[in-house]
């Protein structure tokens, strides 16, 4: 008797208010896997403007083309002017070659930081995304989104990281 004294719409309308409240979980997986999207975007920009590691070019810049080359006659060589030696100069180049590698190394460190967080996000979002697959009566729309987003991401990623270890550098950077 108990049961018909309570209207039928009310166990219906807590169901479905359970049912079509979001999916919190997968929700904030998916906002974590999309910021972590723009930090990989920023990671690849700042690889990009990171300097090769092994450019060469800029330390033979100042010799001539036959000197570099290890070709050409002792002719060549008697004709180039060699600078007398200076011991201030040699220091400033020292100083100054020693400030470019501890910048170069700190950007180098700020790429890989970079890299660790878009690593740590997108993992995170990942398992946030896959928990939200299986929360009971909730919608699965973003989890599933989420969870693609991710997957592409890291496919992404790792297919970028895999190319670039099997290019050969001397052929790159030969052509």
């Amino acid at each position: 008797m108990n049961s018909s004294t309570r209207p039928p719409d009310a166990n219906v309308s807590v169901r479905t208010a359970a049912e079509t409240a979001g999916n919190t979980v997968a929700t904030i997986g998916l906002i974590l896997t999309l910021l972590a999207g723009l930090l990989c975007a920023l990671l690849f920009v700042a690889a990009t403007q990171l300097p090769e590691q092994n450019d060469s070019s800029r330390l033979s810049e100042g010799m001539p083309g036959d000197v570099r080359s290890g070709g050409g006659s002792g002719q060549d060589l008697r004709s180039t002017e060699v600078p007398e030696f200076n011991p201030e100069m040699d220091e400033q180049l020292a100083v100054h070659a020693e400030l470019t590698r501890a910048a170069l190394e700190g950007q180098r460190f700020q790429v890989l930081l970079l890299g660790i967080a878009t690593f740590v996000l997108n993992l995170t979002g990942l398992v946030l995304c896959v928990i939200g697959l299986f929360v009971p009566n909730r919608p699965k729309t973003v989890a599933i989104c989420g969870t693609v987003l991710s997957v592409l991401l890291f496919a992404g990623v790792f297919g970028v990281i895999a190319v670039g270890a099997l290019l050969d550098p001397v052929t790159t950077a030969a052509g």
